[in-house]
C-alpha cells in the first residue's frame, strides 16, 4: 500500500522532525505533484528514489497492443507498478525518440520503447534556427519531433506537459520576443508533419497569411523535400487523388472524383545500401502527400511507421522519419516603392540526426 507525503519545500533540518514530507518531490522540478500542484503525493518514496535504468527496446510482435507501463514491467521485472509510472510521468520514457507521458498508450510492433536516466524535454531555444525574418513573416527550421502548431485541444495543458510535447509555433513566439517582450502570435500557412524536419513559414499579421496561402494554392510557392526511401527509386512524377481510409490514415483514391488532387516529382539523388535519396518537389500541398505517394510507389520513406512496413529488427528500426525540407521559396507580400515584387529562396541542410542514419545505413 502506498504511502503519502506532503508535497512542500522544507529544509533538511526540519525534514528530519517530518519524515512524511518527500525532499526529492520538494526539490525536483519534474515532479508530477509538484507540477500538478497537488497537496500529496501517491508514489511511494522507496520507488521514487529508485533512477531510472537506460533501455533502447523494439516492439515484438508479441508485445504489440501493450501499454507501455505493461510493457516497461516486463522490461524490468524489479520495478514496481508504482515506480515506472512515476518514470514515464516524469519524462523518461520516449517512444521513437518523443517523450510520453501516457501510461496507457498501446504500442505497434516496431517502434523504439526508449528510457533516459534524465527526463526528456524538448529542442531548446537556440536550436530553432531562424532561416528569414521580418516584421511580415518569419521562416524557421523545425526539428525533429517537434508539432508545427499547438493543437486547440493541447491548450489548456499545463506548462510541464506542453514543454514535454513541444510546438514549433510557441517556441519560436518565445524566442522572437525574448524574455521581457510582448506576447507574438505567429499565424500558420502549412505544416510540417511532427516526425518531419525542415522549413516552415509562419505570417505575423492575418494579411500577410492570407497572401502566403494563397501562394502555396496557386502553387506560386516553391517546396522541395528531401527524403530516404526503401529501394531504388527512379526519377518519376506522381499523380493521385488523396482521400481518407480506415483508422485515420489517408491513400490515393482510384475511383474517378474521389480525393484531392496531389502531384509529386520524384528526382533520385542517390542510392545508399538498400535506399535511395530522392528529392521531392511539390506541385500540391496534401497531408501525407509525399509518404503516400511514395509508399504507394513501393518506396515507403525510412522510418514511416504509419504507412511503411513494421520491422521488429534491422538497419531500420528506430530511425526517425527521413523527411526533412530543403527549400522553401515565395514572393513577399510587401511590395516597396513600386518596386518588383522580391522573391525569398531559403535552404535547409539535413540535420545531424538524418545524416546518422545515412552514416548507419553506409556501413551496413
Amino acid at each position: 500500500m502506498a504511502r503519502f507525503f506532503t508535497v512542500k519545500p522544507v529544509s533538511d533540518k526540519l525534514a528530519l522532525l517530518q519524515p512524511n514530507v518527500c525532499l526529492k518531490d520538494a526539490a525536483r522540478p519534474g515532479c508530477p505533484a509538484t507540477a500538478n500542484r497537488l497537496a500529496t503525493c501517491s508514489i511511494d518514496l522507496k520507488d521514487c528514489l529508485m533512477d531510472p535504468v537506460k533501455i533502447a527496446h523494439a516492439v515484438s510482435a508479441e508485445e504489440a497492443g501493450k501499454t507501455v507501463l505493461a510493457c516497461l514491467r516486463q522490461l524490468v521485472p524489479t520495478g514496481s507498478w508504482s515506480q515506472l509510472r512515476g518514470w514515464i510521468e516524469r519524462g523518461h520514457v520516449s517512444i521513437n525518440h518523443l517523450p510520453s507521458l501516457d501510461v496507457a498508450r498501446r504500442l505497434a510492433v516496431g517502434e523504439l520503447l526508449s528510457v533516459t536516466p534524465r527526463p526528456g524535454g524538448p529542442a531548446k531555444l537556440e536550436s530553432i534556427e531562424i532561416a528569414y525574418g521580418d516584421p511580415k513573416l518569419v521562416i524557421a527550421v523545425k526539428p525533429n519531433g517537434v508539432q508545427t502548431l499547438r493543437a486547440p485541444s493541447e491548450k489548456h495543458w499545463s506548462p510541464q506537459r506542453r514543454a514535454l510535447h513541444p510546438a514549433l509555433d510557441e517556441m519560436l513566439g518565445r524566442q522572437i520576443r525574448g524574455s521581457t517582450g510582448p506576447r507574438i502570435k505567429l499565424r500558420s500557412v502549412h505544416r510540417l508533419d511532427r516526425d518531419a524536419s525542415g522549413l516552415v513559414v509562419f505570417a505575423r499579421d492575418s494579411e500577410t497569411q492570407q497572401n502566403l496561402i494563397s501562394q502555396f494554392a496557386d502553387h506560386s510557392a516553391s517546396r522541395v523535400y528531401h527524403a530516404l526511401v526503401r529501394g531504388r527509386m527512379e526519377t518519376q512524377t506522381i499523380e493521385s487523388h488523396i482521400g481518407r481510409a480506415e483508422k485515420g490514415k489517408r491513400r490515393s483514391e482510384v475511383e474517378a472524383g474521389q480525393g484531392q488532387l496531389a502531384i509529386t516529382h520524384f528526382r533520385f539523388l542517390e542510392e545508399i545500401g538498400e535506399t535511395s535519396l530522392v528529392e521531392c518537389r511539390l506541385e500540391t500541398g496534401r497531408t501525407n502527400q509525399i509518404r503516400i505517394q511514395a509508399a504507394e510507389a513501393g518506396h515507403p520513406l525510412v522510418g514511416d511507421l504509419k504507412y511503411g512496413p513494421i520491422e521488429e529488427a534491422g538497419p531500420f528500426v528506430g530511425s526517425r522519419l527521413m523527411l526533412h525540407a530543403v527549400a522553401l521559396e515565395l514572393t513577399h507580400p510587401t511590395i516597396i516603392d513600386g518596386a518588383s515584387p522580391r522573391r525569398i529562396v531559403t535552404t535547409s541542410a539535413v540535420p545531424a540526426d538524418f545524416l546518422a542514419v545515412i552514416k548507419r545505413l553506409r556501413t551496413t
